[in-house]
């Protein structure tokens, strides 16, 4: 059936200058070198602000040409050069080399939950062109209902989606006027199909928030919609609309061949925001890192707390108190260096209970409550509630550099509680994707939606695109996984390419044991000829996979710590936290959400 999305358009203009920028505290630090503070102590003497922030200035002061290093002096000191003595003297509020450029675009404002997306990131239509469809289209659909609240779009909102349209070596220097265009007169057509639980036209970012709300819509009206109804909505849908949607659009899912599921061209970095959508294949230059024991997880993270910059935010579905505890001093320097904490948990209510979590649970919220005083720079959060991201991830800004690090490794479980494994990684491409990702799952927990790190999160794209390295030649792709794409992935996993299959589970049971046969059954009509499945437990008898009379070798091996679900054939990797014999039901869209990253090289 057919529901239609009501949607508003805008009109954004916005300047994109080249140069650095020069502030009146720049100027207020020129003038300073020039009466005689020349050193960065005598700078900070004079200023009293945090020594990273006269290090940039005088980074950009010296850059601009205006500042330069005084050798008839002992030290380093630094002197006001000719030219800026001249920017002084003449009152100049911008550096010389500065070049600046209006430019205008558009985007689209959803009229119920107030998401935005850009003009081409969605087929809408006007309320009259769907009047003139045939077969009664637009009588016969399902309006949503619009909100009461004023969605207009908000300058800070629109950044993240200017950030993909600036060169090398630019930025956004303002953006407005923003003028609405069409208000809540245009439509988003989506195919829904209530018994899949699916729904196509929706912009990928919007998904989160919508999807569950349009399937409900759908279901109401089900009853009164006959087969016919369905066959024609299909038809019209498939005719006028899909042919008009950008790949990955709305429906995060792998086509048929892997190798069909789109790359990443190694042109602009527009190009490359744009395909590099989730569920997409990503050509990168960068190799994950591996983290293979519990001793090397709880280094990576002791690293995070002493050397992030900014932000931390971890994702975890295991907590313990003593866990906690050796934890609390590096979580207490890095609050008091600035650097805001957020912690996303999800155990369920009946684990919850459990001494070492419950005291765990205390310690977390004692910890964030002191935050909140004046004695801290920083902010530890809390999710309010369980949160349905059932995933093991860390994210953290630390060498100059935004990354994360997920798997099976439940980061504060404890040392000695549980093994698992984890890949770091960060590729611009898929660092700021799993980070908008992140943001989105935040946005819906009532405490965490105030979150200083959603700014890191929600912009981590264009800082990483200004983090300009030298080029160099991809060694592979990469593709996260998100959710419910595990099943889509698991249902074409013979078509990835090797002999050998190397499988990780939990415990196999009689609940699971149909899933694990017919994983079986759909690797031995491929070229794999080695079946190689580690688990957790068994309660089964697994002889009768050795009974087979097929090609295809099968060896079981009890792993030594529970926690690891990792897949490997041939070239590629996959990480995650995903049971891949734990479920044959694809679940809701909010229930246990993984995250997963796949990793194939060339």
């Amino acid at each position: 059936m057919i529901v239609f999305l009501p949607v508003s358009r805008y009109r954004v203009h916005y300047q994109i200058a080249g140069g650095r920028p020069y502030s009146k505290f720049d100027g207020l630090v020129l003038q300073a070198i020039y009466e005689g503070c020349g050193g960065l102590d005598d700078l900070e003497n004079t200023f009293r602000v945090h020594p990273s922030l006269i290090i940039g200035t005088v980074v950009t002061l010296v850059q601009a040409g205006w500042v330069g290093i005084d050798s008839a002096r002992d030290g380093t000191t630094y002197a006001v050069t000719d030219l800026g003595k001249h920017a002084l003297s003449d009152g100049a509020d911008l550096p010389l080399n500065r070049e600046i450029s209006s430019r205008h675009t558009w985007v689209i404002v959803d009229a119920c939950e107030g998401q935005i997306a850009r003009g081409n990131q969605a087929v809408f239509w006007s309320r009259d062109d769907l009047g003139d469809q045939p077969d009664s289209i637009w009588e016969r659909g399902i309006q949503m209902r619009r909100s009461d609240i004023d969605h207009s779009p908000e300058p800070g909102l629109v950044r993240s989606l200017l950030s993909a349209n600036t060169e090398a070596g630019h930025y956004i220097r303002s953006i407005g006027p923003i003028t609405i265009m069409r208000d809540g007169s245009d439509f988003l057509p989506l195919l829904v199909s209530s018994e899949d639980n699916e729904v196509i036209g929706l912009p990928p970012d919007w998904e989160d928030l919508l999807v569950e709300e349009v399937i409900r819509v759908a279901k109401e009206k089900a009853a009164s919609y006959s087969e016919g109804d369905r066959k024609a909505d299909s038809e019209w849908f498939n005719a006028c609309v899909r042919p008009r949607i950008r790949p990955m659009l709305g429906r995060r899912r792998f086509n048929a061949s892997l190798e069909e599921t789109g790359t990443v061209s190694e042109t602009t970095k527009e190009n490359s925001e744009e395909k590099a959508s989730e569920g997409s294949w990503v050509h990168t230059c960068r190799k994950p890192s591996l983290l293979s024991s519990s001793e090397a997880h709880q280094q990576h993270l002791k690293q995070c707390f002493e050397k992030a910059s900014t932000s931390i935010i971890l994702s975890t579905s295991e907590v313990n108190s003593s866990a906690i505890r050796q934890l609390m001093p590096l979580m207490t320097r890095a609050l008091a260096r600035g650097v805001n904490i957020d912690v996303i948990w999800s155990i369920n209510d009946q684990k919850r209970t459990q001494p070492n979590i419950r005291d765990g649970l205390a310690l977390l919220r004692r910890m964030e409550s002191a935050s909140k005083g004046n004695s801290l720079a920083g902010r530890l959060m809390m999710c309010g509630s369980i949160s349905q991201l059932h995933t093991s991830i860390v994210i953290s800004d630390r060498d100059g550099k935004i990354d994360f690090a997920v798997g099976s490794y439940r980061w504060l479980g404890g040392q000695d509680a549980f093994s698992g494994t984890s890949v770091i990684f960060d590729d611009p491409i898929i660092v700021s994707k799993v980070c908008q990702f992140v943001s989105r799952r935040m946005q819906l927990d009532d405490n965490l939606r105030q979150s200083r790190n959603r700014l890191l999160l929600d912009h981590a794209g264009s800082r990483l695109e200004r983090q300009d390295t030298k080029p160099e030649p991809p060694i592979g792709r990469a593709m996260v996984l998100y959710g419910r794409e595990h099943f889509a992935f698991k249902k074409h996993i013979t078509e990835l390419s090797g002999e050998e299959f190397y499988l990780e589970v939990g415990a196999i049971s009689s609940a699971n044991l149909e899933e694990l046969h017919g994983l079986v059954e759909r690797l031995s009509g491929s070229e794999v000829c080695s079946l190689w499945i580690k688990y957790e437990s068994t309660t089964v008898d697994l002889s009768v996979f050795h009974d087979r009379q097929d090609k295809l070798r099968i060896q079981f091996e009890q792993l030594k710590s529970d926690g690891s679900f990792n897949l490997r054939m041939g070239a590629t990797s996959v990480y995650t936290s995903f049971d891949w014999i734990e479920s044959k039901k694809i679940p809701k869209w909010d229930d246990d959400v993984h995250v997963g990253l796949v990793f194939e090289t060339f």
